[in-house]
């Protein structure tokens, strides 16, 4: 068994991780198991009270285009202590709970999850983005994000986002 990496034992999809730093052994089974099980403890940081859709931007996205909804992509690093006290400080509170009950959210891992944060130029982590149906951006912060700065960008997205909205006329 190799130490801190993976590697794939012959004709099957197993992998083995040993982590030493946790004393943490991963051992996934087979074939999705392993994104699945590697994702779930890499943003495991994440289980605040937020409703996280899912650790994929395509999947969560895909359905915010479906129901017409703004999508909240945060991206963070499970080593990077400003992603831990943001979690902590910030994704617990009651207020953004509350804000982001009819957003879709994602949690993305900043390293994995690379090309699509060079995409939309994020350079650090912790970062959110507010998306629409579109991927349009609407709103963006980086580094150390205040809740009062994240309450803020996600009212003003939602504004700019119903602005953009036709009027519902009824029948």
């Amino acid at each position: 068994m190799q130490t801190g990496r993976f590697s794939p034992h012959a004709g099957t999809k197993t992998l083995t991780a040993v982590f030493r730093r946790n004393r943490l052994r991963l051992t996934p089974l087979a074939g999705g198991t392993v994104s699945i099980a590697l994702v779930l403890f890499i943003v495991s940081g994440c289980s605040s009270g937020i409703n996280w859709r899912g650790y994929s931007y395509e999947l969560v996205h895909t359905r915010s285009r479906e129901e017409n909804k703004l999508t909240l992509v945060y991206f963070r690093s499970w080593y990077r202590v400003a992603c831990t006290e943001f979690e902590e400080n910030v994704l617990k509170k009651p207020e953004l709970i509350s804000a982001t009950t009819d957003l879709n959210c994602v949690a993305l891992d900043f390293d994995w999850d690379r090309p699509l944060a060079d995409a939309w130029d994020i350079r650090e982590a912790p970062a959110v983005l507010i998306v629409d149906p579109e991927e349009r951006v609407l709103g963006v912060a980086t580094g150390q994000i205040t809740l009062e700065t994240l309450l803020e960008i996600i009212l003003e997205a939602k504004r700019a986002f119903s602005e953009r909205q036709p009027a519902h006329v009824p029948p």
